[in-house]
């Protein structure tokens, strides 16, 4: 049985975005450790579960990093999580992306709690999901 792990970055008084919902201000306050982190997660990972709204936002950044993994601009760590995320197949919950979106599966909402209860009664590497308040909190419900 698979585990479905989530974990975020959140403030001590309880944000996970900037204004407007502008995650990108986080970035810059991970850090290195933070994406050793996630690369040491995405080892264990079979697949990756997000939102659409985290989904464009991973996607504008960590695909500039994959595009030129060897320019100066990217650390280590930045680098260990792209090559690290390679085989994790990306399933992205939402109702507005399109179905044929490339590399990634897109699950309607209605149709997302069976997929992950499938995807838990698999064997196999872990389920993770960061960012996504959304879907995390409405799977908590």
């Amino acid at each position: 049985m698979r585990k479905l792990i989530v974990y975020n970055f959140v403030s001590l008084d309880g944000m996970y975005s900037g204004p407007d919902n502008d995650g990108t201000e986080l970035f810059p306050m991970m850090g290195d450790t933070f994406y050793a982190y996630n690369a040491e997660l995405l080892r264990t990972a079979d697949y990756f579960l997000i939102g659409r709204a985290s989904y464009e936002l991973f996607t504008s950044y960590w695909s500039e990093v994959a595009e030129d993994p060897a320019s100066e601009r990217w650390t280590d760590e930045e680098r260990d999580i792209v090559d690290s995320g390679q085989d994790v197949q990306e399933i992205v919950v939402s109702d507005t992306l399109p179905m044929d979106t490339k590399d990634v599966e897109v699950v309607r909402r209605n149709d997302s709690y069976a997929r992950i209860a499938s995807l838990k009664e698999e064997e196999g590497g872990d389920i993770l999901m960061t960012g996504s308040r959304t879907l995390w909190n409405d799977l908590l419900a």
